[in-house]
């Protein structure tokens, strides 16, 4: 259901079983001299997700460059590009778009109107899942792609990223102005399961399992709006992202390339993309 994706595109929990998984969703990509090394993997975690199973780390140490989806700036110009993101301009606003109980529903949890009349509803589902993640103790410095970027920087390997903060928030502008209401419904309802959903969400991504994986994350039922939500943050983005992953395969470097697990899973995952281009496919 979109519930376990879209509160996985902003926090990802951890189960300590998963300290004991061997093998990761990881993917060998190549063609002749080629090859690369896909994993799918998480944005936050806990010390308890850690040590990674063993294949992530072999491939890691044997690339010679690193690629994650996106590596957040902190600049003046981020921070302005981020606020005209954000706000609705002058003359429209937030109550103009969600109706009056899911208004309410935020007063409950602290927003006061004044000052969310200006902010658009994907800055308001970010705000609240990121307030769960600290209250569940969950770290992006934790997380796998914090973790490989660390490392890559700590030992000099080359790192890239496939898309930037602008595309990516955009993005999530878009599909919450096409459901606003909707999916911060589902945003509302996901803080409530936190706890015990997400746990088990990671455990079967982590476990290596792609059926079981892609089951939990997209197999159940969905609505309208959450079928857009998948293939515009998943689906439809995993075509601009293979375009990203050929130019690496393109280069003379060996990369180890980690992403959002869902978008190595089903078959309009990347891996199978990539297979029907023209690429050898196994996992690792």
């Amino acid at each position: 259901m979109l519930r376990s994706v879209l509160f996985c595109v902003f926090l990802v929990a951890f189960s300590p079983v998963l300290a004991f998984a061997q093998h990761g969703l990881l993917y060998t990509i190549s063609s002749g001299d080629s090859v690369l090394y896909l994993a799918g993997g998480f944005p936050l975690g806990k010390p308890e997700a850690y040590p990674l199973p063993g294949n992530l780390d072999e491939a890691f140490a044997a690339s010679e460059g690193l690629a994650v989806k996106m590596i957040p700036e902190d600049t003046p110009e981020a921070r302005a590009m981020i606020q005209s993101l954000a706000q609705y301009p002058e003359g429209d606003g937030l109550s103009q778009h969600v109706s009056e109980p899911n208004l309410f529903n935020l007063i409950t949890m602290g927003f006061e109107p004044v000052s969310t009349e200006r902010m658009r509803p994907w800055v308001l589902a970010s705000i609240l899942y990121r307030t769960a993640a600290d209250s569940l103790e969950y770290s992006s410095e934790l997380g796998m792609e914090s973790h490989y970027l660390a490392l890559a920087r700590e030992q000099g390997k080359t790192v890239r990223s496939l898309d930037n903060q602008e595309s990516i928030y955009t993005m999530l502008l878009d599909a919450y102005e096409e459901a606003p209401d909707e999916l911060l419904e589902i945003c509302f309802k996901d803080l409530a399961e936190a706890g015990t959903h997400l746990p088990a969400v990671m455990a079967a991504i982590m476990s290596g399992d792609e059926d079981l994986a892609a089951e939990v994350l997209f197999g159940e039922e969905r609505s309208p709006a959450e079928e857009r939500f998948h293939d515009r943050m998943f689906f439809s983005y995993n075509e601009f992202l293979a375009d990203g992953l050929e130019e690496l395969l393109a280069t003379d470097q060996t990369w180890f390339v980690v992403l959002h697990a869902g978008h190595v899973l089903t078959d309009r995952g990347l891996p199978t993309l990539l297979e029907q281009r023209g690429y050898s496919v196994e996992r690792y």
